[in-house]
């Protein structure tokens, strides 16, 4: 990999394509925690420059109400 030198630092060059990063949570009875790991993970992703990215949540077979919850995100 190339390495220039920008403002003192070294960086590598610009991405020529954009990067796509995707996400997966498997849950399972996480009906109180599940809302709060997806928008957390989402408010990280968004503040990161230039990605694309989904998240994937799998609803184990959870007997509460993870998927349901999951589905209104």
């Amino acid at each position: 990999m190339d390495v220039r030198e920008v403002g003192g630092r070294q960086e590598p060059p610009p991405r020529e394509r954009p990067v796509r990063l995707g996400v997966g949570f498997l849950a399972y009875n996480e009906e109180e925690l599940i809302a709060k790991t997806v928008e957390e993970a989402v408010t990280s992703l968004s503040a990161i420059p230039g990605l694309t990215w989904h998240v994937v949540v799998v609803n184990d077979g959870s007997r509460d109400r993870t998927g349901e919850i999951a589905e209104e995100l």
